[in-house]
């Protein structure tokens, strides 16, 4: 299944692209992390937890993000700037996605 995602809520949604289209530093990032986290919208109410959840999958695996090859960790900003993010990302309870975090880790 193809991610979806909608940035109508997001706050100055069409800052977060570049005049050729490209999403802005971290932030198509982040829509991707969606479905690892297992959390489809960021809303004010859960965007620490968002964060909290990516933080630790970071810790776990590595970062998400790079540029010119240098490993970017997304910060709380980054997750703040997103709130109103939706998209179609199976939502799991903080039980599974721990399991899932650490089935699919290098341990």
């Amino acid at each position: 299944m193809a991610l979806n995602w909608n940035l109508e809520k997001v706050k100055d949604y069409k800052e977060l692209f570049e005049e050729n289209g490209e999403i802005v530093g971290p932030y198509g990032t982040i829509f991707l992390a969606t479905m690892i986290v297992g959390m489809n919208q960021i809303t004010e109410k859960n965007h620490e937890q968002f964060y909290e959840r990516i933080h630790l999958v970071e810790k776990v695996n590595g970062t998400f993000f790079y540029m010119s090859r240098e490993p970017i960790f997304i910060t709380l900003e980054d997750i703040s700037r997103l709130i109103g993010l939706r998209t179609n990302a199976s939502n799991k309870t903080k039980a599974q996605f721990i399991k899932d975090l650490f089935y699919h880790s290098n341990f």
